[in-house]
């Protein structure tokens, strides 16, 4: 019997469901030069989990490298204390 391959939205444990697979793939776009796609990627990766301080402070280290500081600052604060500026 073939087993089905085909990926599951809803599965928790596929890549795509997966916060550290984002940010992972971020860093690699980070390596890369390629920063809007990285901050895509951080941002999929805190959407998925949204205290993550690494994914936080890596769109911020992205942000920065576009000159987007104002963006960056605000990023890097949000990685140093997740959670504290929810509404």
């Amino acid at each position: 019997m073939r087993k089905n391959c085909a990926a599951r939205p809803k599965d928790k444990d596929q890549w795509y469901n997966r916060a550290d697979a984002w940010h992972n793939k971020g860093v690699v776009l980070i390596n890369l030069a390629r920063y809007e796609e990285a901050i895509a990627c951080f941002e999929r990766a805190i959407e998925l989990k949204p205290d993550y301080a690494d994914a936080w402070h890596n769109k911020g280290v992205a942000l920065d490298a576009l000159g987007r500081q104002k963006e960056a600052r605000a990023a890097y604060k949000r990685a140093r204390a997740p959670g504290e500026d929810k509404p």
